[in-house]
């Protein structure tokens, strides 16, 4: 069976207060969504830019994770 892996993928902030709260809202939504994605289905948060982990470096930890089916959810939350 091919493991799957969840990035939620925030836009990030360059803000000194808004960045660890956009990191830790990453944090809970990939937590809180476990419960609804089968057993064994790996989730992580990611900023598009200015915080770590970025896109990449998800992608890289799932793949040491042995995933091998990616999905990348967009979470943000205003257009533009």
């Amino acid at each position: 069976m091919v493991k799957t892996g969840v990035v939620i993928l925030g836009h990030g902030s360059r803000g000194e207060l808004g960045a660890p709260e956009v990191m830790g809202t990453l944090r809970r939504v990939a937590s809180g969504i476990k419960q609804f994605l089968s057993p064994g289905v790996e989730t992580i948060g990611a900023a598009l830019q200015f915080n770590p982990p970025n896109l990449e470096e998800a992608v890289e930890f799932l793949i040491r994770r042995s995933v091998r089916q990616l999905v990348i959810a967009p979470y943000f939350l205003f257009p533009g």
